[in-house]
């Protein structure tokens, strides 16, 4: 059945978004958190504590997201597509 793989794909496709944007925004969070406060100690402006807390929690997130998006593809994508190669339908 062709729909089936598709499916798979869908799920992984599904896990990886939610699990990419929590991963991403609970790092992003407690970097910014520790960042400001660091800056805030040290008295920085808040809107230089913001727009650096941004762009950091940004680059902490992706380095974040690419780790989970490893784990899926270990996980889900690539135990289907040596299954698919032991067992081929000919």
């Amino acid at each position: 059945m062709q729909t089936e793989p598709e499916i798979r794909y869908l799920k992984s496709f599904i896990l990886y978004t939610l699990f990419a944007v929590v991963t991403g925004m609970v790092v992003g969070m407690v970097q910014g958190a520790i960042l400001g406060a660091i800056m805030g100690g040290v008295g920085v402006d808040v809107d230089t504590i913001q727009v650096t807390c941004g762009i950091t929690g940004f680059l902490f997130g992706s380095v974040a997201s690419f780790f989970v998006f490893r784990w899926i593809i270990r996980t889900q994508i690539v135990p289907q597509i040596a299954k698919h190669y032991e067992n081929p339908v000919s």
